[in-house]
């Protein structure tokens, strides 16, 4: 189904995004990045954020993004585009480890790792804390569903 122009996100709904992603930890410099523009043509209109890091990996600058249906990896640079839904089946757990004032993030999935080195450490906990929020709410999910069948 494709998504008609007049469901995409308009300029008030931007703005509760920019001030959703503050509330977030994202800094001035994050809401100028590619991915932070890229962020508003890939989000549902009823997605709610509850995380976001931001950083370098090997692909250089990327961004995850924590919502209440899927966790995105997103990297952008000119003339490319590449994102990548991660449901939280896949998700295996988090981990967040600073040296210092630099900190790496990595999400553990089925899929594979991804890591993100950054430097916003409160980002990087509301972040951590969101996504095992979700898996704890997904295992229990599912283990109501397994004991009622």
């Amino acid at each position: 189904m494709a998504i008609s122009k007049s469901s995409k996100h308009d300029a008030r709904n931007k703005e509760q995004i920019k001030k959703r992603l503050v509330a977030l930890g994202m800094s001035k410099w994050g809401l100028l990045k590619s991915e932070t523009r890229a962020l508003y043509e890939i989000l549902h209109p009823v997605e709610y954020i509850g995380g976001i890091i931001f950083g370098h990996s090997e692909a250089g600058s990327i961004m995850l993004i924590a919502s209440d249906r899927r966790v995105i990896y997103l990297d952008t640079k000119p003339f490319f585009k590449q994102t990548e839904d991660i449901s939280y089946d896949v998700v295996a757990g988090i981990t967040v480890e600073w040296v210092g004032m630099r900190g790496t993030v990595i999400l553990h999935t089925r899929l594979g790792n991804f890591r993100v080195r950054t430097v916003n450490r409160k980002a990087a906990d509301i972040f951590k804390k969101y996504v095992e929020k979700r898996c704890i709410e997904h295992q229990e999910g599912n283990n109501k569903h397994a004991t009622t069948i």
